[in-house]
């Protein structure tokens, strides 16, 4: 039900990104993936910057396969939201994930070395292990054809 009073306030109160924010919670809440991809876009071509888009819709990218479009906005994501480590190791899972299937978000090096800052956020986080290992196979990726 509120998923459906906040579409409705969309169409008075296209202008406030809290409305977005709700409607989106509602969707990802109620896994309607679709929708909220939907919102999510429309929000983030208003809001660029926000955060509160940026993140959700890097995890709606990556959940249906657009690996690259995801990593590019958990990048934007991560710059706007440095206390978010976790965000950081997801970043580290996506790249090697991307590579493990032969593709590239940036280039090799670029996303090696991005994969090296963002293990260096989580620092040593919970998960530090499976991040070094990730890390540790993305460093041993030959350069050349990338």
């Amino acid at each position: 039900q509120a998923v459906g009073a906040w579409q409705t306030a969309l169409f008075g109160g296209g202008d406030i990104p809290e409305l977005y924010a709700w409607l989106t919670q509602g969707q990802l809440r109620r896994h309607s993936l679709p929708d909220a991809e939907e919102v999510l876009e429309e929000a983030h071509e208003k809001w660029p910057s926000d955060a509160r888009f940026t993140g959700p819709l890097a995890a709606v990218y990556a959940t249906f396969g657009k690996g690259k479009e995801a990593v590019l906005l958990l990048e934007q994501y991560v710059d706007k939201s440095p206390d978010d480590v976790e965000a950081a190791r997801v970043g580290v899972e996506w790249l090697y994930q991307i590579h493990a299937a032969g593709r590239v978000v940036h280039g090799g090096g670029d996303d090696l070395t991005l994969a090296r800052a963002w293990a260096a956020r989580y620092g040593n986080g919970p998960r530090q292990a499976l991040v070094k290992q990730w890390l540790d196979v993305l460093e041993r990726e030959p350069r050349s054809g990338h």
